[in-house]
């Protein structure tokens, strides 16, 4: 008789159910996205500013490389979910530490610049973003499927979730805090040409320190409930995972929350910049503001979980988020009113962040419970293909906007419509999105009948 254990895996590495998740483990399961927005963050925030700004690539052709190159890149991830599953769970350990390098690497050749025509230049950025996309795939969809493994009661997850958003926030603030600065001093210089000598010095550093947190948060997560062997075909895994309604509605929750993220990130610079007129650097300031209060709002997320629930607090933090935009976008440019809102926003936000992967871990084990299919590889490939995707078209929608208000990078003044179309990307897309987000996660089911589901 099977007990379920993986049979690759030392004894360190299996704990029993019930023996949940200590303070050093969640401390490097943070790690893994600690690392993630280090590399994988960085080219939210600062890839579309480079191409346009940096390697002078035209605006209209980055919005078409943006939503190309992520919808053949989240292709690749139900195809990583699914080998997942065919090995029991045995894949998830070795695809992170042997993605752990190549995935530090091919983040620094996303910020390498390869000289030559535009066609070229396109070229080398489709390629470089593509294979970045692929390796993320295999590593993040792993990440995603150790969290199903490693806590296995919802508080132990609403905990774990948390440490893995204030890593997500920790990486996403020193991006904000670090990346200008440490670029114009590596590359001796503010200037484009500086610029373009210091992204990929950065980035060897950055990538660096990124491998090595994968290879830490492998080393010390534990596996406690390994999927029992249940091959299953790829058209039964997705019946199955179609009529998990919690699951489908936490995908679109994601969605949407994952196109907040992607206009706060990629827009910050020039929010700062055209509509608030300050510097370039301020972008970086603003990243900080929403990066700092999300950080302690994912603190704080624990105990107003455990008060209130996860779907109330979650609705709650998503309403506040789009008033707080709201007010921003009706005074355009003061800027103690877009301080004063984006804060609260980035509060409210990082006080929902982790629930999207808690409730996912759940909803996983509710699908399991009604139709006996275990698929946690292929449910969270799909989670990461779905906020790729989402990811992408923010980033497509954005990149229109900049070529809708005129923006040419070449041009020390700008056309007078510019700030209106940063504006409605940078808050009023957000503010919609939140909204949205608020109609469909009303159709989550309580807190009280998901756990008597999984039971």
């Amino acid at each position: 008789m099977s007990s379920g254990i993986d049979p690759g895996a030392t004894t360190r590495q299996i704990a029993m159910p019930g023996d949940g998740p200590g303070f050093l483990e969640n401390l490097a399961y943070g790690a893994g996205d600690l690392s993630s927005n280090l590399l994988w963050g960085i080219s939210g925030s600062f890839l579309m500013y480079y191409y346009t700004d940096v390697y002078r690539l035209p605006v209209g052709a980055v919005a078409t490389l943006l939503l190309a190159v992520r919808v053949l890149d989240a292709l690749v991830d139900p195809l990583v979910g699914y080998a997942i599953d065919a090995s029991h769970g045995r894949l998830v350990r070795p695809l992170i530490r042997w993605l752990a390098i190549p995935f530090g690497g091919v983040a620094f050749l996303a910020f390498l610049p390869l000289p030559g025509s535009d066609a070229v230049k396109l070229g080398w950025a489709a390629a470089t973003y593509l294979v970045f996309g692929w390796v993320y795939a295999g590593i993040n969809t792993s990440y995603g499927a150790l969290g199903n493994m490693t806590a296995t009661t919802p508080q132990d997850r609403v905990v774990q979730g948390a440490f893995r958003m204030i890593g997500c926030q920790s990486g996403q603030l020193l991006i904000a805090v670090l990346t200008i600065p440490l670029v114009h001093r590596l590359g001796h210089g503010d200037t484009p040409n500086a610029e373009l000598a210091g992204f990929p010095r950065y980035m060897a550093l950055v990538g660096a320190v990124g491998a090595g947190l994968w290879l830490l948060t492998c080393r010390l997560c534990r596996i406690r409930i390994p999927p029992p062997p249940a091959p299953r075909s790829p058209g039964t895994i997705l019946a199955a995972l179609i009529r998990n309604r919690p699951w489908v509605v936490c995908n679109l929750g994601n969605a949407l929350n994952f196109t907040n993220i992607c206009a706060y990130a990629s827009f910050a610079i020039y929010y700062a910049r055209d509509v608030l007129h300050r510097g370039t650097a301020f972008g970086g300031t603003l990243l900080g503001i929403t990066t700092v209060t999300g950080i302690v709002g994912a603190m704080l997320t624990s105990p107003v979980a455990a008060r209130y629930g996860r779907k109330r607090t979650l609705i709650l933090s998503l309403g506040v988020e789009a008033c707080a935009l709201c007010v921003v976008a009706s005074r355009p440019g003061s800027l103690p009113v877009a301080l004063t809102g984006l804060a609260v926003a980035g509060l409210a936000s990082g006080l929902r962040s982790p629930f999207y992967f808690s409730m996912i871990s759940d909803a996983i084990d509710y699908g399991t419970a009604r139709t006996g299919v275990r698929c946690a590889g292929m449910a969270y490939a799909i989670n990461s293909m779905v906020t790729k995707i989402a990811f992408a078209a923010t980033g497509t929608l954005l990149a229109l906007f900049l070529a809708w208000g005129q923006y040419d990078p070449a041009r020390h003044t700008q056309s007078a419509a510019l700030g209106w179309w940063v504006n409605a990307g940078y808050v009023l897309l957000p503010a919609l999105s939140s909204s949205l987000a608020i109609a469909v996660m009303l159709f989550y089911p309580p807190d009280r009948a998901i756990e008597i589901a999984r039971h």
